[in-house]
C-alpha cells in the first residue's frame, strides 16, 4: 500500500498534474513533459516492482513475521509476486488519469476503476461457479 499511495495515488500525481496543467496553458511542450514523466515513472516503478518480486520472501518476512515456517508464508509470497505488478499498472493508470483530467476528459478517467471492479467481480464469479480457487482467481484478476 505504501508504494501504491506514493506512486499511484499520492505524491507523484499531486506534483505531476499541476505542472502538466501549467504546461498545457503555456504551450511549453505538455506532450514531451507527459512522455518524460511516463518514461521516468515507468522506469522507477518497474525497477521497484522487479525488486519487490525478487525479494518478496524478505518483504513477507518483514511485514508478516508470524507466517515464517507456515504454509501461509509460501502462499503470501506467491500471491505477492502475482499482485506486485499491480503497482506498476496503477501508477501508469494514475498518470494517464491525471493527463485525462487535466485535458477535461473526466468520464474516461473515471471509467478505469469501474473496469477493474468488473474484472474482479467476473473473476470471482467465474471461480465460484466453476469450483475454482476464488482467492487465486481474485489475485490474478488484479494486475
Amino acid at each position: 500500500n505504501m508504494f501504491r499511495r506514493f506512486f499511484a495515488e499520492g505524491a507523484f500525481n499531486a506534483a505531476f498534474v499541476p505542472m502538466f496543467a501549467k504546461k498545457l496553458e503555456g504551450e511549453e511542450g505538455a506532450g514531451k513533459f507527459a512522455r518524460d514523466a511516463f518514461n521516468g515513472l515507468a522506469l522507477v516503478v518497474l525497477a521497484l516492482t522487479a525488486l519487490g518480486m525478487i525479494f518478496m520472501p524478505g518483504l513477507v518476512w518483514l511485514t508478516a513475521e508470524g507466517f515464517v515456517g507456515d504454509a501461509r508464508f509460501d502462499m503470501t509470497v506467491e500471491f505477492g509476486r502475482i499482485a506486485f505488478p499491480y503497482i506498476l499498472c496503477m501508477s501508469l493508470s494514475a498518470l494517464f488519469s491525471g493527463i485525462l483530467n487535466a485535458t477535461g476528459r473526466f468520464a474516461v478517467a473515471a471509467a478505469a476503476p469501474v473496469l477493474l471492479n468488473i474484472f474482479v467481480i467476473a473473476a470471482m464469479t467465474f471461480a465460484a461457479l466453476t469450483g475454482g480457487d476464488v482467492a487465486l482467481w481474485l489475485i490474478w484478476s488484479i494486475p
